[in-house]
């Protein structure tokens, strides 16, 4: 679990917050919601910043742009094996 979704997680349990209530109060569906807190999905920007204001900061937008950093690096990385595979398939005559 990343530490964005960590420290959402605490916020809500400690302050024994529905999961429904945040979700309204924050202005997507519970289901949303969900997914952000399974790590299934990364709010977008606008969705961060209204997590940090609505818990004063407790899960912040840097928290958040580190993950966002962090799944891009992935991506790159996945997509240069990818292009790599592909080369090497080329130059066997694979592909």
């Amino acid at each position: 679990m990343t530490k964005f979704v960590t420290k959402l997680h605490k916020y809500l349990h400690d302050r024994g917050l529905k999961h429904r209530y945040f979700a309204d109060l924050i202005g997507i569906s519970t289901s949303s919601l969900h997914h952000i807190l399974t790590g299934r999905y990364l709010p977008n920007i606008r969705v961060a910043i209204l997590i940090e204001q609505k818990t004063r900061n407790s899960v912040t937008v840097y928290d958040w742009l580190n993950e966002n950093k962090n799944v891009n690096e992935t991506k790159d990385k996945d997509q240069d094996c990818i292009k790599d595979k592909q080369a090497d398939q080329s130059e066997l005559g694979i592909i």
